[in-house]
């Protein structure tokens, strides 16, 4: 059953990595360190986008350049191959942990909800260090867990390693996560806490040990630019105090994302909630009456229940405290979240079998929904001149690439894919038994109910094929830098082509990465003459502090573009 998951995972994420072109400042970003690596032979501390050092460590930079190493270059899909990877991995451990300690059936269904989540997806197809990282964080709190499973005896070595290539992806939090995770449910169970503990801390000082060896090779090339950095990146991002604009969010904002990235299946507790009876919330009237015996019925739960709902709690609760927040932050509470939900689900698909069936009814819907749109839009109902406003260009464009997929096999086939599961589901549902409330009597002879968590689960994993391969592609694509990048490639001495970008720790990153990387800062360069790259509202406050060149206009975009959303103009440029 583990291959089972394992591949369907791996087919999901890895199939679609190369259809999408980088289309936004994060994922260039990172691929240009990799890049760098690859062509400068520095692999500690490599510069990059003109003069910078990477704003994280490098582990998630080794691993795309060990993808790209046997084409010899990184692109789209060596870049976003570590995430799926991980995602890959983070699935196959989910579900062996879950499995070894219940029921096969739910820990299946948690694995494929966690990848079938909106945020999870997402962030696994995407060329961004915080799934490898949540994959180190994840693995670190499930060995943790076997090892005071054991009576926490002798130093949890693959704990040990996991969180120190956590460290190494992106710092502290790999390490205080995992430990904190563990130390609080050692403090709730109450048995041999102490001791526990100070194994505990002395496994978190061994996680140090090879981070260390890097951070020290990384100050010798770096020196205290690097350390400056580090400082920033760790302790200011966390009081909020950065030099640059950062994702500042309130707490409420961690609750918001959560319910959008558990999307679709966000709705079904939702939902359920009613269909239920007054006697299906005994349990939770029982435990939240008396808030002062909190403590001692936390100790009564079983074991991984309560390590379940810790892991849970104190990732949210943890990235409630910075002021930086972003939704890919709490991407390691995903897959205890799904174990939750799985159990829930199953429940509901005992207790109130018809809310279960409207839910995946409503999802072969979507899927239906899906497919006829994308057909009926390849007959071009939508006029291009019928955008009005500021973003006119942009939804004429958006609008133009979904009506010009057309009816290749290729397309019409994703299309299909929709189409076919959501009749399937709504036939089997429609052959299922007649609705209502199952009994332990009654259960087993219920397959319709008994299997209702799994028919949701294909109209789901068919809508990701049809949006991941024909959808999303067509309409990322037309935000992609790379025909600006081909433009200069043609027009401009790329050797001799410098930027400036106002904002602080932003550059050009999707057209510097199509270019190989050759985009140098004018400002830490200081150029006798050369090509100019500039953002429409960056040119003013440029020109008056250097006034000692002399600039002439050679080019410009006709619509907003790159990650600043604005004109480009290009200039050619002299010193006095």
């Amino acid at each position: 059953m583990l291959a089972v998951v394992v591949a369907v995972c791996a087919a999901m994420l890895v199939t679609f990595l190369p259809l999408t072109e980088y289309n936004s400042k994060g994922e260039p970003r990172e691929a240009v360190v990799a890049l760098s690596m690859l062509e400068s032979g520095n692999w500690i501390l490599p510069v990059n986008n003109g003069g910078d050092i990477a704003y994280k460590p490098p582990l998630f930079h080794w691993a795309v350049a060990l993808c790209s190493l046997p084409q010899g270059y990184v692109s789209e899909a060596t870049s976003r191959l570590p995430s799926a990877l991980s995602l890959t991995v983070i699935i196959g451990v989910m579900f062996w942990f879950y499995s070894k300690r219940r029921d096969m059936p739910t820990a299946f269904l948690a694995a494929m909800l966690t990848l079938t989540s909106f945020e999870v997806y997402r962030s696994g197809v995407n060329c961004r260090v915080d799934m490898l990282l949540t994959m180190f964080i994840v693995m670190a709190m499930m060995f943790l867990y076997r090892w005071m499973e054991r009576g926490c005896r002798g130093i949890p070595l693959w704990a040990v390693l996991s969180m120190s290539g956590a460290v190494l992806t992106k710092g502290p939090v790999g390490i205080i996560l995992p430990c904190g995770v563990a130390g609080v449910f050692l403090l709730l169970r109450g048995k041999k806490a102490l001791s526990s503990i100070s194994m505990l801390f002395l496994s978190a000082i061994l996680a140090l040990i090879l981070p260390l060896c890097w951070y020290l090779a990384a100050y010798r090339q770096g020196g205290d630019e690097f350390l400056a950095l580090v400082y920033e990146e760790n302790v200011l991002r966390l009081l909020g105090k950065m030099s640059y604009e950062s994702h500042v969010h309130n707490a409420f904002y961690n609750f918001q994302t959560l319910a959008v990235g558990w999307l679709p299946w966000a709705l079904l507790p939702l939902a359920s909630l009613f269909f239920l009876r007054r006697e299906h919330f005994v349990a939770a009237r029982r435990f939240f009456g008396k808030p002062n015996g909190w403590l001692g019925r936390m100790r009564k739960m079983e074991p991984l229940e309560l390590y379940t709902w810790t892991a849970f709690v104190i990732v949210v609760v943890f990235y409630c405290i910075p002021k930086s927040k972003r939704s890919v932050y709490l991407l390691p509470a995903y897959p205890f979240m799904a174990w939750l939900l799985a159990e829930w689900f199953m429940r509901i698909a005992r207790w109130r079998p018809l809310a279960a069936k409207i839910f995946s009814g409503t999802l072969a819907a979507l899927s239906l929904l899906l497919c006829i749109s994308c057909m009926v839009l390849q007959f071009h109902p939508v006029a291009p001149g019928c955008f009005h406003g500021r973003h006119a260009w942009q939804n004429q464009q958006l609008f133009s690439a979904l009506q010009d997929i057309g009816f290749t096999p290729y397309a019409v086939l994703l299309m299909l894919v929709p189409a076919a599961a959501g009749v399937y589901v709504i036939v089997k549902l429609a052959r299922g038994s007649s609705p209502g409330t199952a009994t332990p009597a009654n259960i087993t002879e219920a397959p319709a109910a008994r299997n209702l968590h799994r028919l949701s689960l294909i109209p789901v994993m068919a809508i990701y094929v049809c949006l991941y391969g024909l959808v999303l592609p067509a309409i990322q694509n037309v935000k992609s830098d790379r025909p600006l990048a081909d433009e200069i490639r043609r027009t401009l001495p790329v050797d001799q082509l410098y930027s400036y970008v106002e904002e602080p720790m932003m550059h050009f990153f999707g057209t510097n990465f199509y270019l190989g990387d050759r985009i140098r800062q004018f400002e830490k360069s200081s150029p006798r003459k050369g090509y100019l790259m500039i953002a429409d509202r960056d040119r003013n406050a440029f020109f008056a502090r250097h006034w000692d060149y002399e600039f002439t206009e050679v080019n410009r975009t006709r619509h907003p573009a790159t990650e600043l959303k604005q004109v480009i103009y290009f200039y050619k440029f002299t010193r006095r």
